[in-house]
């Protein structure tokens, strides 16, 4: 038996791939703009987005547990005074 292979399905399929590709390109690229002005304007910073309904942070240091320390901080402070 042969195989049907579908080129439409393989053409949309492509596209959809390149679409999403694109997609994170621009989500990196303006996390990278963010990042870059946190840095010129702060000690330390934290971008926090969310993305398809997950979480998505990023960081202008590599300190996981300052990190935490800082979103504890940040909700404990939205709890309390919004």
């Amino acid at each position: 038996m042969s195989e049907v292979v579908s080129f439409t399905k393989y053409k949309k399929d492509k596209e959809v791939t390149e679409n999403v590709a694109r997609e994170l390109d621009n989500i990196f690229q303006a996390t990278d703009q963010v990042l870059d002005v946190l840095q010129e304007n702060f000690d330390e910073g934290i971008s926090i987005g969310i993305l398809d309904g997950q979480l998505q942070v990023a960081s202008t240091f590599d300190d996981y547990d300052l990190m935490v320390a800082m979103l504890e901080d940040a909700l404990y402070q939205v709890k309390n005074e919004y």
